[in-house]
């Protein structure tokens, strides 16, 4: 069965190659809401070029009201499904390829969304066809299921799950091999406070830090204002600025410009990125000492969160067996002269529930008067890591990688939480980099041709005749 199919997938390798590539190119980042464009104009498009390929490839689509989209195959009552991904983050700073060009350089394709989730989806494809291609027969349909809005609120899911079917079992290329058992809880919430200043005093007159809740913020700037203007404050908040970390201190007159630098990365592994928010916080704590709301806002941050990226001081060092500590990302900040917000991003152990988690943050916030208000809640997901999908897509992943890795937990939510008898599978290997919302996101074009041949070993593993496949 593997070298039938292998021998496919290497005869489609430019395909793959050119649909990844195809894919980046078009920047589907959420915009504003069109007509049969829930998400906008270049998400929409997205979705209406890979469902065309999927027709000239010869499988049935559909458009679901440009929500989610699917392409099958097979025949029969049972329905495999392959969850993907179209949408992608913004790009972000630091790229030093085109984060939209589809660059192959060294055996590597670089862009938004090779590895999250455009290069899983092309290999997802051309897998696809290489079943339709073969001998093989099938005993179920498999259906790919292109989702458009996974880097927000899911709401395609919620979508697609009203109007379309449900698959029995299956698979999201849009984690890690060898199998994803389990993922963390995501809990997405806003941290609110208004109020007035008192005259005479410094004050933020803006601070802007951040794009997502799920990216850890790689800028952020201040603007000061002071009531006149004051050297021994300016120097105060240089020498913060200096032991910060990446900071600048701008003056004109009574007005102070500051800007922080990080590094961004995956909202699920923070401790990979460098928070920007974070590095403002610390520079401007130490010298905004006026009472007023906005003090209270920074005197929350740096007692609750400060550079900590699992959230000890907000919640305990709370961690579990299966998926080990809970993880925080203060992802987005907006402060100006009469409110400030803070958009955290807290992915949860998987025996803990939202519930739990939202109970101690809302305490946090109210015992500083903040307001917190829950923007998403995904429980986790906690599959049986001896379960007869778990087992079946560990056993294709190690005909081809014999490297007797285990199932493994993540902090990262797929779509495989959000359907029955699912589960994350790939794309990075061991020991690869996690690039997914890095600047040079990239995938290499070996790691994309292997991860193709184990999908089509995988669909056909689960849909295919069971005489065949036993």
């Amino acid at each position: 069965m593997e070298y039938v199919l292998d021998k496919l997938i290497e005869k489609y390798r430019e395909d793959i190659v050119r649909c990844t590539r195809n894919l980046v190119r078009i920047p589907s980042v959420k915009d504003t809401p069109l007509p049969q464009m829930p998400f906008g104009r270049p998400i929409g498009e997205c979705l209406d070029e890979t469902l065309a390929l999927c027709r000239s490839l010869g499988m049935r689509t559909k458009n679901c009201g440009g929500y989610a989209g699917w392409a099958e195959t097979g025949s029969g009552e049972e329905l495999c499904g392959v969850l993907v991904h179209l949408d992608v983050v913004p790009a972000g700073d630091g790229w030093t390829h085109p984060p939209f060009g589809g660059l192959m350089e060294d055996g590597k394709i670089y862009g938004r969304g090779t590895v999250d989730d455009k290069g899983p989806a092309a290999a997802s494809i051309f897998a696809l066809k290489a079943i339709m291609e073969s001998s093989l027969t099938l005993s179920s349909r498999i259906r790919i299921i292109f989702g458009t809005d996974e880097e927000n609120d899911w709401a395609c899911m919620d979508h697609y799950k009203e109007q379309e079917e449900i698959p029995s079992a299956g698979f999201s290329p849009d984690a890690e091999f060898p199998v994803i058992y389990a993922e963390k809880g995501i809990l997405f919430a806003t941290l609110a406070k208004e109020g007035t200043l008192p005259e005479g005093i410094p004050y933020i007159r803006s601070l802007s830090g951040g794009r997502r809740a799920n990216m850890v913020p790689d800028e952020c700037r201040a603007e000061i204002a002071l009531p006149e203007p004051d050297a021994a404050f300016v120097r105060q908040l240089k020498a913060a600025a200096d032991s910060a970390g990446e900071a600048e201190v701008t003056v004109s007159g009574s007005l102070i410009t500051v800007r922080t630098a990080g590094k961004t990365a995956h909202g699920s592994t923070p401790e990979n990125g460098v928070n920007a928010i974070s590095v403002m916080m610390n520079v401007l704590a130490p010298v905004m000492t006026e009472n007023s709301f906005q003090k209270d806002f920074l005197d929350f941050y740096m007692s609750h969160i400060g550079s900590e990226t699992d959230g000890r001081s907000m919640f305990g060092s709370l961690s579990d067996e299966p998926s080990g500590k809970l993880v925080l990302n203060a992802g987005v900040l907006t402060m100006d002269t009469h409110s400030a917000a803070l958009k955290l991003n807290i992915r949860y152990p998987v025996t803990y529930t939202g519930t739990h988690i939202w109970q101690r943050l809302t305490k946090a916030a109210a015992d500083a008067g903040l307001r917190a208000v829950i923007d998403l809640n995904s429980e986790p997901l906690y599959a049986d890591a001896d379960s007869h999908i778990v087992q079946t897509l560990l056993s294709v992943y190690h005909s081809y990688c014999p490297d007797g890795s285990v199932p493994i937990a993540v902090g990262g939510g797929t779509y495989a939480r959000s359907m029955p008898n699912s589960v994350a599978f790939g794309p990075v290997f061991p020991g690869k980099a996690e690039l997914a919302h890095c600047p040079d996101e990239y995938i290499s074009v070996e790691d994309l041709i292997l991860s193709a041949k184990i999908y089509a070993g995988a669909m056909y593993r689960l849909a295919g005749r069971k005489e065949d496949v036993l």
